[in-house]
């Protein structure tokens, strides 16, 4: 009896070592598991960063051709900017030109009046402008005389001038 005792005190002791070992194998692959798991958690997380990168390089892409096209509408509209400015300036110079012939035509013009008028001054007797007696400085006419239709529409050319003028610089102002 003592053998079987010895028998089955040995065989509890196997039993034990062996449930001992299945326990340990068991504990080592739920390590294992939870190692693998936390692995897979650390990759989905990467997936995600991953997925939240591409997102950002795509809205970069889509950020940056839109500040391409948008680069090149400035630069269109600094060139058509310079344009206007440019046919401003040529403009103004031509308005100016058309001023300064209405007003020496116009100066002309009065000039004449006024020598036409000194035609008839006497001395001794008034002037049919001021009412003078003495006359020491008489004006003269001029040579070339424009006529009150050339006097208009230089007066004319240069109020188109200067409405062009006034319309290209408004122009460069609502750039």
């Amino acid at each position: 009896m003592l053998v079987l005792e010895e028998k089955a005190v040995l065989q509890k002791e196997q039993s034990a070592v062996e449930e001992g070992w299945r326990l340990e194998t068991l504990e080592k692959n739920y390590r294992n598991c939870l190692d693998e798991m936390k692995s897979l958690e650390e990759i989905n997380a990467y997936k995600e960063d991953i997925r939240e990168a591409y997102f950002l390089h795509a809205h970069m892409e889509e950020n940056a051709k839109k500040l391409l096209d948008n680069k090149q509408k400035a630069e269109k509209i600094n060139d058509s900017n310079a344009r206007a400015k440019g046919e401003y300036i040529v403009a103004q110079k031509e308005f100016e030109q058309a001023r300064n012939s209405y007003e020496e035509a116009d100066k002309r013009y009065k000039n004449a009046a006024i020598g036409i008028a000194a035609q008839y001054v006497e001395e001794g007797k008034p002037c049919p402008v001021c009412g003078s007696l003495h006359h020491p400085n008489i004006a003269g006419i001029a040579k070339e005389i424009p006529d009150k239709k050339q006097l208009e529409e230089l007066q004319r050319q240069a109020e188109k001038a200067r409405e062009r003028a006034t319309h290209l610089y408004e122009a460069v102002l609502d750039y």
